[in-house]
């Protein structure tokens, strides 16, 4: 005959049999405790949406930048340079139109081109080495004519290295239209709805 397995055996103040390491059971010698005495049940745990990630301090939102396909409407200029905005609209009838803005905060650089009619198409993070060598004749020739640049130094390894210390970032911007540009700063980010500007007619 098939041998039917025991159920688990409740001890006394302990565990079932084979339930070792995973707590012990309500029922003790005395019979059940007293609910009074019972701490309440934890709070279910919030699920973290995927777009935390996990971080030194721990969860940190980042907010996905949205310019693809944007017009380029403006861009400003603000806090004495250490800031550029790009004002961005999405406007496809019959689709509902939408604004984005872009914001690079503690700038050390920038330079943008041809911004008539652009429509962005991609913002991409590139080494700062690359960029200073792509562009290091227009910048010393820029510092030769102008000035102006946080950390410029004439040796370009050099001014990469001052960059880095200072924890900046490169960023290329490229459009579907004629415009280009790039921006040297510490950080970008996506203005979020509430703290964003007036929206653009």
């Amino acid at each position: 005959m098939p041998r039917t397995p025991a159920g688990p055996c409740l001890l006394p103040g302990g565990p079932p049999n084979g339930a070792a390491g995973r707590g012990r059971s309500r029922i003790g010698p005395q019979g059940p405790p007293d609910p009074a005495k019972l701490s309440p049940d934890p709070l279910p745990r919030r699920r973290l949406r995927p777009r935390f990630n996990r971080g030194r301090g721990g969860y940190n939102v980042r907010r996905a930048l949205e310019f693809h396909d944007y017009h380029l409407s403006s861009y400003i200029v603000s806090d004495f340079g250490a800031k550029i905005t790009l004002r961005l609209v999405y406007d496809y009838p019959p689709n509902p139109k939408r604004h984005s803005d872009i914001e690079f905060d503690s700038v050390a650089g920038y330079r943008f081109l041809h911004t008539g009619a652009a429509i962005i198409v991609d913002i991409a993070e590139v080494t700062l080495a690359d960029l200073v060598r792509e562009i290091g004749t227009d910048l010393a020739e820029g510092w030769r004519l102008h000035g102006g640049y946080a950390y410029w130094n004439d040796d370009q390894e050099l001014y990469v290295s001052s960059l880095q210390g200072q924890g900046c970032h490169a960023w290329k911007i490229s459009s579907a239209i004629g415009f280009s540009g790039y921006v040297i700063a510490k950080s970008i980010s996506q203005a979020p709805p509430n703290k964003s500007m007036d929206p653009t007619p």
